[in-house]
């Protein structure tokens, strides 16, 4: 321990409390200071015991986070201690899993090579007992014949017991009506005699009486008595002797009746086992047989079902080879009528080439001609007579340079028309001519039709003239693409309501040539106006 100061520890003295000159602080402002002291004080000692209270319950908390923390600690240990257990548990249950595949491997190849052994073994014994079958089909074959001889010599044997049967029943009927015959006789010679030994009896007696005495009488009677019993049982004597002697010819021959029996049980018994052996044999094959005979039926049955099967399937691909066929057929149609398409199709693209030059060229022409202006001097030369002269003579042989083009072009065979969408659009800066109120835009795409060569009645181009239009609605044109434009169409302007178009008949297009929705069809118009007007439009349009 450290050493102990001289002096000690000075106590600690407590803060004396400043004097406050009660003049510069006023009674009550004291009063209200000392008040908020002493409640400073309260909330101070309260935070004090608040402080204690929250360090004690840290303190606890601290003790038991840090028990939390060894438990933890613990648990994890104890975790990994058993995850570690599981690991090895796991790689031993592989190990032994992968023994046990091995030895199940080892297992299923001795048993296929058992299963093989067995099999040929199964096929031997098979080919064994086909063979024995066809042995025991012979015994068999013996036997049913010993079977019949059997029942012929049982058949002859009852039949022999019955003659013996009725030749005993005979005898004996011969015999009772001898024996009766015999007792019969008996009697009448007994009541003979007794009438006769009655009768000499009484003779002796009359005799007897005259001349023998009493005791030689007694005699005789005795004498008689003992004759007669004498005779009777002479008579039983001779009777059991027949019976006997007829017992032991009975006897006899029930002897060798028994002995024949005997034997013949004997050797009945011995062909009878051999024949129960036989017939355990022929079931179990009659039943191994009749299991093959199941199984032919079943695969019979399979067979006809297969059979059935393969009809339909020949049926269905009888059916399938026609439609194939009539496919082929509507392809090769298909692809002859592409290749005319296809033909068609250049010719028609060769002569649109050829009427875009023509076209090209009466632009070319029309622009120059509209280019022109009259001379400076000349006064009012939009309107002098000799330009405007000179103009329509220009125009006219530009017209009739068209149509000679257009003569050429005849030659040439035209195609099918196809539909064509259209826009509709406002026109302007036209001649003033009839039918400049009705307002009409032809499609950016030409349609696949020779517009040179239009026979009557023909379907009119997507085109159309812009000077003879028909009050009717216009129709509608496809190309061989899906267009994506609006219908074409045409209507008229308010203020020229009274002017009435010429009218004409509608061209009828052919249902091949048009189809899909119900379109009404254009009408028919000039075709040197209308490449004039188209012509006129795109210079007025630039």
């Amino acid at each position: 321990m450290a050493p102990k100061k001289k002096g000690g520890r000075k106590k600690e003295e407590a803060p004396k409390e400043p004097e406050v000159d009660d003049s510069i602080v006023p009674e009550h402002s004291r009063e209200f200071y000392l008040i908020q002291i002493r409640d400073l004080e309260g909330r101070l000692a309260r935070y004090q015991k608040k402080w204690d209270e929250l360090q004690v319950s840290e303190e606890l908390f601290r003790s038991e986070y840090e028990k939390m923390l060894a438990d933890n600690k613990e648990i994890v240990a104890f975790l990994k201690k058993t995850l570690n257990q599981r690991v090895d548990e796991i790689a031993d249950l592989t190990v032994q899993f992968q023994n046990l595949q091995h030895a199940k491997d080892t297992e299923k190849d001795a048993f296929e090579a058992q299963l093989v052994q067995l099999r040929h073994e199964f096929q031997e014994t098979k080919d064994q007992l086909t063979s024995e079958n066809m042995l025991l089909s012979g015994k068999l074959a013996a036997l049913e014949e010993f079977r019949l001889q059997k029942e012929e010599m049982m058949a002859r044997f009852a039949e022999r017991e019955n003659q013996l049967r009725k030749q005993e029943e005979q005898h004996k009927e011969i015999i009772y009506s001898l024996e009766r015959k015999a007792v019969i006789d008996k009697e009448r010679l007994k009541k003979d005699m007794l009438h006769r030994v009655n009768a000499v009896a009484a003779e002796f007696r009359k005799v007897s009486n005259s001349q023998m005495a009493e005791t030689t009488k007694r005699t005789i009677r005795e004498n008689v008595s003992i004759s007669l019993q004498l005779t009777k049982v002479t008579e039983q004597s001779l009777q059991l002797i027949q019976e006997n002697d007829r017992l032991k010819e009975a006897h006899s021959e029930a002897m060798k009746e028994l002995q024949l029996l005997e034997h013949n049980e004997k050797k009945m018994a011995k062909n009878s086992l051999s024949n129960q052996k036989m017939i355990w044999m022929l079931t179990e094959k009659c039943k191994e047989l009749q299991t093959q005979v199941d199984e032919y039926l079943q695969t019979k049955a399979l067979l006809s079902k297969t059979q059935k099967a393969n009809e339909t399937l020949l049926q269905q691909n009888l059916i399938l080879r026609e439609e194939l066929g009539m496919l082929k057929e509507e392809m090769g149609q298909k692809l002859a009528k592409e290749q005319d398409q296809m033909k068609s199709l250049q010719g028609e693209q060769q002569r649109r080439m050829n009427a875009e030059r023509v076209l090209k060229h009466v632009a070319q022409g029309l622009k120059e001609v509209l280019a022109e202006r009259p001379l400076e001097d000349e006064e009012d030369g939009d309107f002098d007579v000799v330009f405007q002269l000179r103009r329509n003579d220009a125009l006219h042989g530009i017209l009739n340079l068209l149509r000679r083009s257009i003569a050429r072009l005849e030659a040439h065979q035209a195609l099918h028309p196809v539909q064509i969408e259209s826009k509709l659009v406002k026109v302007t800066n036209l001649t003033t001519s009839s039918s400049t109120e009705w307002r009409m835009k032809a499609s950016r795409t030409m349609s696949h039709c020779n517009i040179f060569n239009l026979p009557k009645p023909r379907p009119v181009h997507s085109m159309p003239s812009m000077v003879s239009l028909s009050a009717k609605q216009l129709v509608t044109l496809r190309p061989y693409a899906s267009a994506t434009e609006t219908l074409l169409g045409s209507w008229k302007s308010e203020g020229c309501a009274s002017v009435t178009p010429p009218v004409r008949e509608p061209i009828q297009v052919p249902e091949k040539a048009v189809q899909g929705p119900k379109e009404v069809v254009q009408e028919k118009h000039d075709l040197p106006e209308i490449v004039t007007h188209i012509a006129t439009q795109e210079l007025l349009s630039k």
